[in-house]
């Protein structure tokens, strides 16, 4: 079992750019719920799906796959703080892509780059260790 006080939304995800027939990209994401105080995690949703649109970089391909990704784990987060009240559930995303992390760890005022709204209360406290990007 995991410890309520503890709990964390965990989540990785990665594009495999031009990988299919069509040209267009292959995505995929896992979303975990995981206990801070020890390595246990239950696995919420694993996806592997291809892009809805071709996509012309790396870069908007490891996009849509955060986006995708942040709207299920700040959703399952949004939905366990309701359950749970007066319990902070974190949200911590992990890529392998250094372009993306270097962009969504730029500390700015609201921006709007390759299609991906980050706005200043999404960015606090966003950590500096490489590849891992907190909301």
């Amino acid at each position: 079992s995991l410890d309520k006080e503890s709990l964390e939304v965990i989540g990785f995800f990665d594009a495999s750019f031009d990988a299919n027939a069509d040209m267009s990209s292959q995505l995929g994401y896992i979303c975990l719920l995981g206990d801070g105080k020890s390595d246990k995690v239950i696995p919420i949703l694993c996806k592997s799906y291809k892009a809805r649109r071709v996509t012309r970089s790396a870069m908007k391909a490891e996009t849509i796959a955060f986006s995708d990704l942040f709207d299920c784990a700040f959703t399952l987060s949004t939905e366990l703080r309701k359950m749970l009240p007066g319990v902070r559930i974190p949200v911590k995303l992990f890529t392998d892509s250094k372009p993306l992390f270097d962009l969504m760890s730029k500390r700015t005022k609201n921006r709007r780059k390759d299609s991906c709204w980050i706005s200043p209360r999404l960015e606090r406290d966003l950590p500096r260790m490489p590849y891992q990007i907190l909301a």
